[in-house]
């Protein structure tokens, strides 16, 4: 109750803010994308986790109008990278089922968009591997509503939740995001190993992308590099940082690096 109180100050104040984290392609180690991060400024809420912050969020009501403000923050930042002069990437932001199930994200979703002239395929709608999202038919049918408006639909934190295999096929996601749990012990571990292979060998059979989060060091992305996967995301290719450091970091260099290419290939 205190911090569902603490997070309705702080959303009164407009003290939320988004953090973005690169997500790269393991081969070229170029950036594709980024995770739009929720973070708070509030001083009571200090030190308190995400997710902590997320809960308190349903508990309160306040979770659709935040999921909405997420979007909004989102697309807001990408037009803006976009008026800037920099190619257009993909960015997720998290879902979670309350926000399915009230169908309000839905009902904003393209008016959003709209808003800010962004094509749908430039979001992704990143929800975590749960029960309640996987069992409820609102949450299912939301998500495959978003979809059909063009919307890209990952599932994060595949393999250390409610066993979801069954619901891949009804769900057509486009990228399954492997648990930091199974990365952590790469290549060491050889329950992780067959874990990710046979995560990974699933995503080839059924052509989805597949992303390992929680990649901190150079064996683990040589490893997962040489199993065919295809994207990472962790401390080893950059923290979250807020959008003027991201651009600083990743989007500038990767501008540089796109006119250099065309000023070669032009002569």
């Amino acid at each position: 109750m205190r911090v569902g109180r603490d997070l309705r100050e702080a959303w009164d104040l407009s003290l939320f803010r988004l953090n973005y984290q690169p997500q790269v392609n393991l081969h070229t180690r170029t950036v594709t994308g980024a995770e739009a991060l929720f973070r708070c400024q509030h001083g009571p809420l200090s030190g308190t986790s995400p997710a902590r912050l997320i809960h308190a969020a349903e508990r309160s009501g306040l979770i659709d109008q935040l999921g909405i403000w997420v979007l909004t923050e989102a697309c807001r930042q990408h037009r803006a990278w976009r008026d800037a002069g920099y190619a257009p990437l993909c960015i997720a932001v998290n879902v979670s089922a309350p926000q399915l199930a009230s169908g309000s994200l839905n009902q904003k979703a393209v008016e959003v968009l709209r808003r800010f002239d962004i094509l749908p395929e430039w979001i992704e709608i990143e929800v975590t591997e749960t029960e309640p999202i996987l069992k409820d038919p609102r949450c299912v049918d939301g998500l495959d509503d978003l979809r059909m408006q063009g919307f890209r639909l990952a599932i994060d934190d595949f393999g250390a939740g409610y066993a979801s295999l069954s619901y891949l096929p009804r769900l057509h996601a486009h990228k399954l995001k492997i648990d930091r749990a199974f990365v952590r012990d790469l290549p060491r571990s050889a329950n992780s190993r067959a874990i990710v292979e046979a995560v990974l060998a699933m995503g080839k059979d059924l052509g989805v992308e597949i992303l390992a989060e929680g990649v901190e060091n150079e064996e683990q992305a040589a490893y997962l590099a040489g199993q065919g996967c295809q994207s990472a995301q962790g401390y080893l290719f950059g923290a979250p940082a807020d959008a003027d450091g991201f651009e600083d970091a990743y989007l500038a260099s990767r501008h540089l690096e796109e006119i250099e290419r065309l000023m070669v290939t032009n002569g």
